[in-house]
């Protein structure tokens, strides 16, 4: 078991997850910003990473939810239906989800684990 704090991007153009990023995604518009705060072990983390690579980013590609007339993603529709696929992953990680919209149509989403 490790303590962790690790930020995640993933960008919803494509499946890129890249790890403790501070500067924007160049090229990418919009993207999950994941933070884990909890001990946690690697397999948990391992499995919660393709968990939500194969039940959030795969299907926002297939479905198109989450999206504006223009196409582009908007903060309310991808929060209610991240909330919703969320309350599925029963794990002590997904305790808190916190999504937010950046400057730069961006998305953050934070998963927290609170004592």
């Amino acid at each position: 078991m490790r303590s962790l704090t690790k930020t995640y991007r993933f960008s919803l153009h494509g499946f890129h997850c890249l790890e403790q990023l501070s500067e924007p995604l160049h090229g990418h518009s919009s993207f999950l910003k994941v933070t884990l705060r909890a001990p946690v072990s690697e397999s948990l983390e391992a499995e919660f990473l393709a968990w939500i690579k194969k039940n959030i980013l795969s299907d926002f590609h297939k479905q198109n939810w989450g999206k504006n007339l223009s196409g582009e993603p908007t903060g309310e529709n991808v929060l209610s239906e991240i909330a919703l696929r969320f309350q599925s992953w029963k794990s002590e990680i997904a305790t808190h989800i916190e999504l937010e919209e950046t400057p730069k149509n961006g998305f953050h989403l934070e998963l927290m684990k609170f004592n």
